[in-house]
Order: C-alpha cells, then sequence, then structure tokens
C-alpha cells in the first residue's frame, strides 16, 4: 500500500489502540475479573488419570 494511502489509517488505530487501553484498565480493575482469573490459574494439568492412546481404547480395539 502506497505511503499516501496509510497515512488515513494511522488515526484510525491510534484510536483503537486508546480505546482498547481503556478497556484493559477497566477489565483490570474489576474484582470479578480478578476471580475468574485465579479460578483459571488454579486449574491443575495434571489429569487424575492419564489419557488413553486411541489403539488401547475399549471402543477401538
Amino acid at each position: 500500500m502506497a505511503v499516501r494511502k496509510k497515512d488515513p489509517w494511522i488515526p484510525d488505530l491510534a484510536a483503537k489502540d486508546s480505546v482498547l487501553a481503556v478497556a484493559c484498565g477497566v477489565a483490570n480493575a474489576s474484582e470479578d475479573v480478578r476471580a475468574t482469573e485465579l479460578e483459571f490459574d488454579a486449574i491443575s494439568t495434571d489429569f487424575a488419570e492419564p489419557w488413553l492412546a486411541a489403539n488401547d481404547h475399549p471402543a477401538y480395539g
């Protein structure tokens, strides 16, 4: 895209970045959002049982 055609987009992107920054600030200040983040952080990546390989699964064996 030619530089002369990019210029009109720059203020629009700056305005959108500003709105996004404000939205992030509001979300970060929310106690509900913080509580949800803590719940997600508490999810363990360790599973109680190992996943069965497809070949070992009774439905496929």
